[in-house]
């Protein structure tokens, strides 16, 4: 998700790229291709959602120039849901929480 929900202790709208992944991105990948150094360095987001072409760019312009931005979109996987008896190993379903490790 984008923005949070209100869980896990976080303000419910918050915006999770700009407050989190943004600034981790920038301060890594900077460290990456500078001295001493000097990687080359690719990213890659794997994501349980749609992230719209805007926040690719907003993305981008915190990453050097040089740095290749990968996104898989709807990466969510599928597994059987062990939510309580009458689930258990009948119905595939996505697990959006197996992305967020």
């Amino acid at each position: 998700r984008e923005f949070n929900n209100g869980r896990r202790a976080t303000k419910r709208g918050s915006d999770r790229i700009q407050q989190t992944v943004m600034p981790v991105l920038r301060e890594s990948v900077n460290s990456m291709v500078q001295e001493p150094y000097n990687y080359h360095v690719d990213v890659y987001l794997i994501l349980g959602y749609e992230l719209k072409q805007s926040r690719i760019q907003e993305i981008q312009t915190v990453l050097p120039p040089q740095t290749n931005l990968r996104i898989w979109n709807d990466a969510t996987q599928y597994a059987y849901d062990i939510g309580g008896p009458e689930k258990l190993h009948t119905q595939l379903s996505e697990i959006n929480r197996l992305l967020s490790r």
